[in-house]
């Protein structure tokens, strides 16, 4: 019965009308063409859905970097703040002491320094301001101090026994500059190279030189005159225990001594 069932459907096909078999063709073309268009749905949908996917995976990944980067305020912007401001705070502070080291050594400059007893002499305080050569002599001549009137400018060796912390220029050291010695020449400082004359400088150094207290930037006149330069006098200064000479018109400091 199936297989006449099957051959009378297959003479029915061999003998549709041709209009027919053009419909049916058409009918299958619209169910491919539908079938198509949904696949390209799909697809489109699929593609959609990828691209939504990576832009939420791209907004969570700069949620996540925003995050951080307010985490990481949070966390390091008070501890910045706090480093910058301990900074500031300690330039502040350093400064300030600066400022007052400063003005320490100003002070002593401008301050008269008592004097007192070294060895068999003894000094007068140290004259508040600076002055020329002639001046400085004036001055001891009419100085009156501790109920003595019998000052005078000291001599080169006499300046030299008060330096202390250089052992050049201290009483017999190498430094041949020397009015008993009878060398008061510019060559008796020797060559610079050979610093016969002077020791480490060291700044602010509140006296390391002086026995009297002279702190670095004092230098102290002399009577003792250069014989091959009548304008020049012989001086010492604090800053490296340096004996030196200057032109007698330049303004130094002055300590007198009986």
């Amino acid at each position: 019965m199936d297989q006449k069932k099957h051959d009378l459907y297959s003479e029915k096909q061999e003998n549709l009308l041709p209009e027919d078999r053009l419909k049916e063709i058409e009918n299958k073309i619209r169910q491919l063409e539908e079938e198509k268009r949904r696949i390209e749905e799909l697809k489109d949908e699929k593609e959609r859905q990828e691209i939504k996917t990576t832009q939420q995976t791209t907004e969570l990944s700069e949620q996540k970097k925003k995050k951080g980067a307010s985490l990481i305020k949070i966390i390091f912007l008070p501890l910045g703040l706090f480093i910058i401001c301990g900074i500031i705070a300690f330039l502040v502070v350093d400064k300030k002491r600066e400022e007052e080291k400063k003005q320490e050594h100003i002070r002593q400059l401008i301050q008269s320094k008592p004097g007192g007893q070294v060895e068999n002499l003894y000094w007068s305080s140290r004259a508040s301001g600076k002055m020329n050569w002639n001046s400085a002599v004036s001055y001891c001549e009419n100085l009156t101090e501790d109920g003595h009137s019998d000052w005078r400018l000291p001599n080169i060796d006499e300046l030299r026994t008060i330096i202390k912390n250089c052992p050049k220029t201290e009483t017999g050291g190498e430094c041949n500059v020397s009015e008993k010695g009878g060398c008061l020449s510019q060559q008796c400082l020797g060559e610079p190279s050979e610093g016969l004359c002077f020791c480490t400088y060291k700044e602010s150094n509140g006296g390391y030189y002086s026995k009297l207290g002279d702190p670095d930037g004092i230098w102290l006149w002399s009577s003792s005159a250069l014989p091959d330069n009548s304008n020049k006098r012989w001086r010492v200064g604090f800053s490296t225990g340096l004996v030196i000479s200057s032109e007698a018109s330049v303004g130094f400091h002055v300590r007198c001594v009986r």
